[in-house]
């Protein structure tokens, strides 16, 4: 048996090394492209200082080249800066922004407006004739429920509820911490327009 005891070893050590070599390779690859060159999967992109702007860190999922599902951004000591979702590429789902010492600044959620498709005459120069031909106006995202924005302290200081991109209702407020009323936008808009 003692002399079994080595061969069993360098069984062993094979083994390991399988293992090692099976869990390094098989670990989830970031930042890759298809066939196509369209970004899939999960994503880390780092931004340099640009025009006044800060370096920041984005890391979220593309589906086809376009953002899809949460995305995060952080600052360049790691600091949260903001938490997007997206889908289509486009602004849906719940948002946060944060402020520098990582308190919430604002919350809300965007609504991805559908692409819609029509068809309108276009002139095509080279028969010299109009067509009718397919366009596309590309979705936009809209807020949509409510949206909060806090001091630095975390105190709320206003909130807004919108349905569909259209402000509903703006409430009051006694101070920085207490919401008294609500009042629909219009109404709000009416009683802060100049008199004539």
């Amino acid at each position: 048996m003692i002399n079994k005891l080595p061969g069993m070893l360098k069984v062993f050590q094979c083994c390991c090394y399988v293992l090692l070599c099976c869990s390094v390779f098989g670990q989830n690859k970031i930042n890759q492209s298809d066939a196509q060159g369209r970004k899939q999967g999960y994503w880390v992109v780092e931004m340099p200082a640009l025009r006044g702007e800060r370096a920041y860190t984005m890391e979220g999922t593309y589906k086809d080249g376009k953002k899809d599902g949460p995305w995060k951004k952080f600052n360049h000591a790691g600091d949260i800066i903001s938490m997007e979702s997206f889908r289509n590429d486009k602004l849906h789902g719940p948002v946060k922004y944060y402020y520098p010492n990582g308190q919430l600044s604002l919350e809300g959620s965007y609504l991805a407006q559908e692409i819609r498709r029509d068809s309108a005459r276009v002139y095509d120069i080279a028969t010299d004739e109009n067509k009718m031909q397919a366009v596309e106006f590309d979705g936009q995202s809209v807020k949509n429920g409510w949206w909060k924005m806090y001091d630095e302290r975390g105190h709320l200081l206003s909130q807004e509820y919108y349905k569909k991109g259209e402000l509903i209702k703006v409430p009051t407020f006694t101070d920085s911490t207490d919401s008294t009323d609500s009042t629909d936008a219009k109404n709000t808009q009416d009683n802060h327009s100049p008199k004539k």
